[in-house]
């Protein structure tokens, strides 16, 4: 597939993730989402910006591809 990507790693979690990881996958969902599907310009630099989120587990970005 082509576009942007990002990777995220929600420490201690499997492939199917618990429900202690649910507020962190909502917040870098919808920051992906208004990044690129809303095209908003301050999430997109957010998104780039940021390494992690508050809540649920910790967690990291482990890789991020933008498209030019």
């Amino acid at each position: 597939m082509s576009g942007p990507t990002t990777a995220v790693m929600l420490d201690g979690e499997q492939h199917l993730v618990s429900n202690a990881t649910s507020s962190d996958i909502r917040t870098w969902e919808l920051l992906f989402f208004d990044a690129w599907l809303r095209d908003d310009a301050t999430a997109r630099q957010k998104l780039k910006s940021s390494t992690s989120v508050r809540g649920g587990v910790n967690d990291h970005k482990t890789f991020q591809h933008e498209v030019p």
